[in-house]
């Protein structure tokens, strides 16, 4: 019996060992061990799902920078997803939107990730890793809409998606309230996806994807962790390409408001400095229960909507990840990025009688924003179509401060430093809620993995939500983006022959290639390349919006915000137009 046990044992090893003279295996064998998958029978893609890529964040490790996973002697059965990191309900339209109506396992023990792969070894992939977004409260990479498998078999690519922890359990930061029993824990959440991507890195050859082209991808909170790695000396060796989707620049804080936040946590939970050290043992609910009581005390529309965020702890990071890029530009790694024409909707425009916001209501929003709020006011109103309505001004006003602003920070400064980067804006607006959804934050989501047949479930289950136009269009523009997608991440130039030519951002043309431009409800639009869509606002941030921006936030946070956020927007030097 032992003999047979070890034959079969030493065939298992063999079959994983030699799979490269073969079509892919769904049995692996990696560093950490044996990885059973399986092959879908629809897409012939090979699924491994639910790999651990670090120690359970549980008990002595709760609150402690990820610990990579120790390997295994069995063969680890992935072929159903892991646990999704724990994580609070979502107001109905989020959790749609976020869940798309999974009802989630939920666990601290979540730090594991998904991979797709074609099922053949003729040649080593490019890989495209994605981190997902949801605000840094919410998210899984077990979500439909983030499932790799049409990519996979349209692109001819391997998919990666992961988990980190999130809320309180990956972004408070302890340290700054307790340094002698927490000296590392801040920005746990980065700790987590550094290590999931050295994982990936050491073991993604063995699943057919080239290690040496991995594509990091993000999208809203994720994309600010992208953006965030890329400033990693540390994270950057592993990095080839990156696609920054809807990135909100202002999910950065200084160490002194998160210090306040942090005491403010535990506060809430009835600990000081001196007892910080029982969290430990505190149950789940209760972490995420003061978590949500520390969220609705932000009454600022800024740090209320992301109050768990990256802290610029002036240690692993000295700087904001804008600035960091700036002084660190990172040469060799080409950059594709963008966002959605109305990203801010997606908090706006289901909020009741919002759309009825009068002038003065409007001038609120901008109070919070700008030190001189009717000034700016003016600026957008006059930038805008004439008989734009106040909440539309407040609604692009929003976009900018959280999306586009630093966006325009950036490609400038990449365009100066010479690095191969292309700017889009997808612009396809549902009919959703009598068509005031729009271009909203995440809707581009299920199109670039072409999953938008989740988008026409939603639109069935949930009221109000829409739906795509003709199923030859949904399909033309998934596809289209996939292929742009998938083109970036294997050659670093997201053309093909689904798209018009798209040259890279420079700072005489500011090109911006335009998804679904000129799209309303039904009407899926056309793909167009266009010149600087955006100059006049574009100007008028840098020539004198971000100031006024910088010097309210810092009378916001009551610290001095420039030392840790974009001041270069409003640096000359960053321009040359």
């Amino acid at each position: 019996m032992r003999l047979l046990l070890a034959v079969f044992s030493y065939i298992l090893v063999l079959q994983a060992t030699f799979a490269d003279a073969l079509p892919l295996n769904s049995l692996i064998k990696t560093k950490s061990g044996l990885i059973q998958g399986f092959v879908d029978k629809i897409t012939n893609v090979v699924n491994f799902l639910g790999i651990p890529y670090a120690e359970p964040p549980i008990g002595a490790l709760r609150f402690q920078p990820a610990v990579p996973v120790k390997p295994w002697s069995n063969v680890f059965n992935a072929t159903t997803f892991g646990h999704a990191s724990v994580q609070l309900p979502l107001p109905p339209l989020k959790e749609a939107i976020f869940h798309q109506g999974v009802l989630l396992d939920q666990s601290e023990d979540s730090l594991n990730l998904n991979i797709w792969t074609p099922n053949a070894n003729s040649k080593k992939h490019a890989v495209m890793l994605y981190i997902h977004g949801g605000m840094g409260l919410a998210g899984a990479g077990s979500f439909p809409w983030h499932n790799g498998q049409n990519a996979v078999s349209q692109g001819d690519v391997v998919y990666v998606t992961i988990n980190y922890r999130l809320n309180a359990f990956g972004w408070i930061h302890l340290s700054t309230v307790a340094p002698n029993d927490f000296p590392n824990t801040t920005n746990l959440a980065i700790s987590d996806q550094l290590t999931a991507l050295k994982w990936v890195y050491d073991n993604i050859a063995q699943f057919g994807g080239d290690p040496n082209k991995i594509t990091l991808i993000g999208h809203s909170a994720g994309a600010m962790s992208v953006a965030t790695l890329l400033s990693l000396p540390d994270a950057r060796p592993y990095i080839r390409r990156v696609i920054l989707e809807s990135v909100p620049w202002t999910m950065q804080t200084p160490s002194g408001y998160s210090k306040d936040i942090a005491s403010a946590f535990l506060g809430a939970l009835n600990l000081t400095a001196e007892t910080a050290k029982a969290v430990y043992n505190l149950d789940v609910q209760t972490i995420l229960s003061t978590t949500e009581s520390v969220m609705s005390s932000n009454t600022n529309f800024i740090d209320g909507l992301t109050p768990y965020a990256l802290t610029i702890d002036g240690k692993q990071f000295s700087e904001a990840s804008l600035q960091a890029l700036a002084n660190n530009p990172p040469h060799g790694i080409d950059i594709m990025h963008g966002i959605n024409y109305d990203e801010f909707h997606f908090w706006t425009q289901t909020r009741p009688g919002f759309a009825d916001t009068t002038e003065e209501q409007a001038l609120a929003y901008f109070a919070q924003v700008f030190e001189q709020p009717q000034d700016a006011y003016n600026i957008f109103k006059n930038a805008l179509p004439a008989g734009t309505p106040p909440y539309e001004i407040v609604n692009r006003m929003g976009t900018d401060v959280l999306f586009r602003a630093g966006t325009w920070q950036l490609v400038e400064q990449l365009a100066a430093d010479g690095i191969n980067a292309y700017t889009y804006q997808f612009n396809y607006r549902s009919n959703a809620f009598n068509n005031t959804l729009g271009a909203c934050h995440e809707i581009i989501s299920p199109f670039t993995r072409d999953n938008v047949a989740i988008y026409e479930q939603l639109g069935s289950t949930l009221p109000g939500f829409g739906a795509l136009p003709t199923r030859a269009d949904k399909e033309k523009l998934a596809r289209n983006m996939v292929a742009t997608w998938t083109s970036f991440a294997k050659t670093g130039n997201p053309n093909n022959k689904h798209i018009p030519k798209w040259a890279p951002y420079d700072s005489d043309n500011h090109n911006v290639m335009m998804f679904a431009y000129n799209s309303s409800g039904y009407d899926i639009g056309y793909d167009v390349m266009q010149s600087d869509p955006d100059a006049v606002l574009r100007n008028e941030w840098r020539q004198q919006l971000s100031y006024w921006l910088l010097s309210n936030l810092e009378n916001l946070y009551d610290y001095e915000y420039t030392d840790f956020v974009t001041t270069a927007i409003s640096d000359e030097d960053c321009y040359s137009c």
